[in-house]
């Protein structure tokens, strides 16, 4: 525990190893388990059956968790920043840092319903959380780019700017183009399970559009957290304090009470 709070910057590391891992991982298992075929498919299509969708709905649990953790430090790191020098202190940088927080954790919490709630199952769910979460992390990407601009000299380096810039840019292309060719996929589509669409289903080079869309989107995304690494190797977290409550009479009897380091 001691050396994550020390080298936070392992934190953005692993957020930004496990998803992807995640994301390859369950498809090449899918593949090998024959439960599908040698083409194109949306992340959470490969994962659909078992024992590859608990593979699947564990791992990227623990990759929203992470990537929760990594943008929780990036919080307070700009929270930090601003009280060290003013002039990063704007009214903008504030409310962009404190929305992306909420941004984070809404699209964290809409993730990991698409993990759990499989889109042959829960179609309407499925989507719907998947376009949130997905839509709310493009605009978390924005929202940082505006903190990371503020804080060049001081805590960033330019070059972080620009590379968070590009991945905002091609994150929000790939959003865009992947819901309206995936909207387009689903109107043609004459098969008989939209996760298992072959390329005989109708719209299958629409949904192949949209697919690579969103592998687009998570590879950013990974991208995203580990250029927080960066940054992270320059701060350390403090330990959090327990405090054993009692009761007075405990107190008066035995001492005050004890507050331990975790």
């Amino acid at each position: 525990m001691d050396s994550i709070l020390e080298r936070p910057h392992l934190i953005a590391y692993f957020a930004g190893t496990i998803f992807p891992f995640t994301c390859f991982f369950s498809y090449v298992l899918a593949l090998a388990l024959n439960h599908i075929g040698l083409w194109i498919t949306y992340i959470s299509d490969a994962s659909t059956d078992p024992p590859v969708s608990g593979v699947f709905g564990m791992l990227l649990t623990y990759s929203m968790i992470a990537f929760l953790a990594s943008t929780y430090v990036r919080k307070k790191l700009v929270e930090c920043a601003c009280e060290e020098r003013p002039e990063i202190a704007t009214s903008k940088v504030r409310l962009a840092n404190h929305v992306s927080g909420w941004l984070a954790l809404t699209s964290v919490i809409c993730l990991i319903f698409v993990a759990h709630f499989q889109v042959h199952t829960t179609m309407f769910l499925h989507g719907t959380m998947a376009f949130i979460g997905i839509g709310l992390g493009v605009l978390y990407c924005f929202l940082q780019v505006i903190c990371t601009r503020a804080m060049i000299p001081y805590y960033t380096a330019p070059y972080l700017f620009y590379l968070r810039l590009t991945f905002t840019i091609i994150s929000a292309f790939a959003f865009v183009f992947g819901v309206l060719s995936g909207l387009l996929s689903v109107s043609k589509f004459k098969g008989d399970a939209l996760h298992r669409w072959a390329p005989d289903d109708g719209g299958y080079v629409e949904h192949a559009i949209s697919s690579v869309c969103e592998w687009i989107l998570a590879l950013v995304y990974a991208g995203y957290m580990l250029s927080f690494a960066h940054e992270f190797k320059n701060i350390r977290i403090g330990s959090m304090k327990v405090v054993l409550v009692r009761s007075a009479e405990h107190e008066v009897k035995n001492g005050p009470n004890r507050i331990e380091d975790i």
